[in-house]
């Protein structure tokens, strides 16, 4: 029996099995594959092993075994795409519902629970997927419960759940969740892009954090530290998610009580976020820190070095910023870059 769900929480079905779509590189970055990482941390590690050995394949399901006493006893790892760069095609999906059919029938499998395959960060269309799953899951025994997920929104972060092992309480971490409480004070929110920007400015005060910034349409972006946000995430911070949607991230006060404290055994570090708070003041919003970031990487990784022509780097980074960002507020964000002698 097929049955179609609009909205809910994939991770929370109790069935025999549940799918996860994968690509063939080992990547679990965004979205539902995310979900699946931080809720089965084990799945992951057999996961990336079989793709570091050449071994996760289009049309090939990789099955794990929970172990679980309870529901879901199958991790069932749907490829629907070679790189997670680029997008799924139907052929993947329909090679692939070949081989979950066999998967099904050899673990004897009674209940299974499926995302919508190929669509959302796959880009296929929803009512080609869905007519294709249903004319190849319908040869499936009707004693056999499949629950499909229509796309939808993903659950609120706070829902999903994390079993991945709590991390250490490293210097960088201590850094990252003091800069997000000195910005959050005043009670301004806060998402995964302010927080590029400030880890941004406490890499450039000196401080050896390894973030690989580039140049992003928002301003300098590092994507590895999406890697340390979400390995906080249940455990040190909350709202980072799946990576699908923009969302307020919070500090989980009751694991981290004495912040301040911790930060200040670590003289030089606590030194470098003093400095970047007092370059933030009066920035304190996306667009703040967007301009600050923006005029900030035009003179110190593009050596632009005159008002006027970071000026016209800008309206020439894209046509966003040069819309967004008037010259006044450029030769403000200028000046108070070189009074807190970033620049």
């Amino acid at each position: 029996m097929i049955t179609f769900k609009k909205a809910g929480n994939l991770l929370d079905e109790k069935t025999d099995a549940l799918v996860n779509t994968v690509n063939c590189l080992g990547v679990m970055g965004k979205g539902i594959a995310l979900q699946f990482k931080q809720a089965f941390p084990e799945n992951y590690s057999q996961y990336k092993s079989a793709c570091d050995k050449k071994e996760v394949k289009i049309g090939k399901m990789f099955v794990v075994h929970s172990n679980n006493l309870f529901q879901p006893q199958y991790i069932i790892n749907f490829p629907t795409k070679i790189n997670w760069i680029h997008p799924s095609k139907i052929e993947y999906i329909e090679t692939g519902l070949d081989d979950l059919i066999r998967v099904i029938e050899k673990n004897k499998i009674k209940s299974i629970t499926i995302p919508p395959l190929g669509c959302g960060n796959g880009g296929l269309n929803w009512n080609e997927v869905k007519e294709l799953m249903l004319e190849k899951l319908s040869l499936l025994n009707d004693k056999i419960e499949i629950l499909i997920y229509e796309p939808s929104h993903s659950p609120n972060a706070k829902d999903i759940p994390i079993s991945t092992k709590k991390p250490d309480l490293t210097p960088i971490k201590t850094a990252l969740i003091y800069l997000i409480k000195i910005y959050k004070d005043p009670g301004y929110g806060l998402t995964k892009l302010e927080i590029q920007k400030l880890m941004y400015f406490l890499q450039e005060t000196g401080e050896y954090l390894k973030l690989q910034y580039k140049k992003g349409n928002f301003g300098p972006y590092a994507n590895n530290l999406n890697h340390l946000l979400e390995s906080m995430e249940g455990h040190y911070l909350t709202g980072f998610g799946d990576r699908t949607e923009s969302t307020n991230i919070s500090i989980l006060e009751i694991n981290i009580p004495n912040i301040l404290s911790l930060i200040q055994m670590n003289p030089k570090i606590y030194h470098n976020t003093l400095k970047v708070k007092s370059l933030i003041e009066g920035y304190e919003t996306p667009y703040g820190l967007e301009l600050l970031s923006t005029v900030h990487w035009l003179y110190a990784h593009e050596n632009i070095h005159e008002i006027n022509k970071i000026k016209t780097a800008i309206s020439q980074w894209s046509t966003r910023k040069k819309i967004l960002f008037n010259e006044r507020h450029i030769t403000k964000a200028f000046n108070t870059l070189k009074n807190n002698q970033f620049i």
